[in-house]
């Protein structure tokens, strides 16, 4: 239970998703290491894939309209 409210007290609603800018505050996010440098590049294409598979589920489930996440060339925020 405490786990269940940490998560609910630190995560934004799903229809965060719904922004562009919050979606590309998430890509950059999981793109960074934690000292603020860029991730090695296998590890996010790892983030990404594991995004990208929660983001297809919400869907299929119909709790988001359509995969924010962005297709090709777009994938990467300025």
């Amino acid at each position: 239970m405490v786990i269940l409210r940490w998560i609910e007290r630190n995560s934004l609603p799903v229809s965060a998703w719904e922004d562009p800018e919050k979606v590309d505050q998430v890509l950059r996010a999981i793109d960074t290491r934690l000292d603020g440098k860029q991730a090695a590049a296998w590890s996010r294409k790892h983030n990404r894939r594991i995004l990208n598979v929660a983001m297809k589920y919400a869907t299929r489930r119909r709790i988001l309209r359509i995969n924010p996440l962005p297709k090709g060339k777009e994938s990467r925020p300025p």
